[in-house]
């Protein structure tokens, strides 16, 4: 008869083995419970992965009146912040294993907050999701999605809001209007931020010493002011300092070229990822005229640069081309600032382009390519590229990468730099290799 006996490999090489696990993907969470029942030490090393990213559900419920508050409210049937708190009471030691908690809240409408005054709500000290945020010790990274209003947050859930800010070191609040900009005085750990709406609250006779040093800022899309938080950059009253910043991502289409120069005026010299949508006509037509495009001339450290840009079909035809280019030029002139990377030791510059295709079957034989890629092929700029990874949407997914091999043809540019070995196209899971667009 054979005996069973624990797995006779040694905890670190199980950590390295579970690390090839994905947590986020359905089949590798399965894959992870499954070795969860194993024994007691795989069980923890098993748990930690599970529950390092944690993600609550509640609804949220506004009053009839406009001017009434917006409350979380814990149902049986959608939520699961209750179903969590009961875990953490059986099983005290999953709560330091948290490190991100995301909080959904949905939506509901088509009731009022009074029909649903006998369900646990967050106008309650004992709410779920107070009783579990005050467990979660290890607790470094808080995500809040789903639409909110600052102002009709109810009170007691703005308290516990801020609260979290000030102790957290990456925050994703992007779904949040008007936020008060003072939630994050005092922010010592703060390291990453995600924002789209920001509520100046700071008296301007208030000048912060201790400001907070951000490594990663991330402006959503939701925002319809224009120049969105650049006075954050360079006002002596903002509670942030930028002058370290690594990563800046402007997911929002409303910037004007003056706007983004005064972002990258502080923090051009340590920035190393920069990802922008170039899509100005589809913001405001009137941001796509500008000639002088942001300067990147100062920033020695970029290693991954992300532009996004539409292509549209001509209204008018007068310029003998069919569809327009606009985006294309502002990149290209946008290429040519960047800085020379001889001297610097580490790789070369990533740059990932995104164009969406705004037609259905469009010919793109006749789309101007060669205007995207003018300034890529010269020797200051191809000999200072990692790479180019290029992506090529449809309004609906993924073009065919058949139908892409009219590229060649209208873009030597492109060519050349395949040529290269420069050039990559897609993703995985794509049906072609890049090679199928050159034979």
């Amino acid at each position: 008869m054979h005996s069973y006996s624990d797995p006779v490999l040694p905890d670190d090489v199980w950590d390295l083995i579970l690390d090839h696990f994905d947590d986020s993907s359905p089949h590798d969470r399965s894959a992870l419970f499954a070795c969860s029942y194993v024994n007691r030490n795989l069980s923890i090393l098993s748990q930690k992965r599970i529950f390092k990213d944690v993600r609550l559900n509640y609804d949220s419920v506004d009053g009839t009146d406009p001017q009434d508050t917006t409350i979380l409210v814990e149902s049986n049937q959608t939520t699961t912040g209750r179903k969590f708190l009961q875990l953490l009471e059986g099983s005290p030691h999953i709560a330091s294993y948290v490190h991100s908690l995301t909080v959904q809240t949905n939506s509901q409408r088509d009731q009022a907050w009074k029909s649903r005054l006998f369900e646990p709500t967050c106008c309650l000290p004992g709410f779920s999701l107070y009783q579990i945020a005050s467990q979660l010790d290890q607790l470094t990274g808080f995500t809040l999605q789903g639409s909110l209003k600052w102002e009709r947050i109810e009170q007691r859930t703005q308290s516990f809001l801020l609260n979290v800010v000030r102790r957290m070191q990456r925050l994703r609040l992007a779904s949040v209007e008007q936020l008060p900009i003072s939630a994050f005085q005092g922010c010592r750990d703060l390291q990453e931020l995600c924002i789209s709406s920001l509520n100046w609250d700071i008296p301007d006779d208030i000048i912060h010493v201790k400001k907070v040093k951000l490594s990663n800022l991330d402006i959503g899309n939701p925002s319809t002011q224009v120049d969105f938080g650049v006075e954050i950059f360079d006002s002596p009253h903002s509670p942030f300092d930028f002058t370290q910043l690594r990563t800046l991502r402007l997911s929002t289409l409303r910037y004007t070229v003056a706007g983004i120069n005064r972002m990258l005026s502080v923090c051009a010299e340590s920035l190393e990822v920069f990802e922008f949508s170039v899509n100005k006509p589809f913001a405001d037509p009137s941001l796509s005229i500008a000639l002088d495009p942001p300067s990147l001339s100062s920033a020695r450290n970029l290693r991954h640069l992300t532009l996004s840009a539409c292509v549209r079909e001509r209204v008018s035809y007068n310029a003998g081309e069919t569809y327009c280019s606009t985006d294309f030029a502002f990149i290209d002139s946008m290429i040519q600032t960047l800085p020379s990377f001889h001297s610097r030791p580490s790789s070369g510059l990533q740059i990932d382009l995104s164009i969406t295709l705004q037609q259905l079957n469009p010919r793109v034989g006749s789309i101007p390519w060669s205007k995207l890629f003018r300034s890529m092929n010269e020797a200051r700029i191809s000999s200072s590229l990692k790479v180019i990874n290029l992506m090529v949407w449809k309004i609906y997914g993924y073009i065919r990468l058949a139908s892409l091999s009219e590229i060649p043809g209208n873009c030597p540019e492109l060519k050349e730099l395949h040529e290269r070995g420069l050039v990559n196209y897609g993703n995985r899971g794509i049906e072609e290799p890049f090679e199928t667009l050159f034979t």
